[in-house]
């Protein structure tokens, strides 16, 4: 079985922590690889510890030029929820329904 986290700092408890989306799919879109982590979260959205899983991805993998078996690899993170009152720090990676997860996906 797979091992894949996304170390982040904890604020809260000030030490780093391994975060573990709850989905992970590998997407090829033309001549390019999408990976996009998707992790459910219920009305609790937007409290400290969403936002240091969110920096912890930025970290690694925003503005990074990444190639898989000489292909292009974008790399996506969705938070699934459905509230709407959710903190706009995180609210560009929010997403409300499956098929608005996956046309971002398409789409960008």
């Amino acid at each position: 079985m797979d091992n894949i986290f996304i170390p982040y700092f904890d604020e809260k408890s000030q030490e780093m922590r391994n975060f573990y989306p709850d989905f992970i799919f590998w997407i090829k879109k033309k001549e390019e690889f999408i990976i996009l982590f998707i992790d459910p979260k219920g009305s609790e959205i937007g409290v400290g510890n969403a936002e240091n899983k969110l920096q912890g991805f930025k970290n690694i993998f925003e503005n990074k030029n990444l190639e898989y078996q000489g292909q292009k690899v974008k790399v996506k993170f969705i938070y699934y929820n459905k509230e709407t009152d959710i903190n706009k720090s995180i609210k560009e990676y929010t997403k409300s329904s499956c098929e608005n997860i996956f046309n971002s996906v398409i789409d960008n």
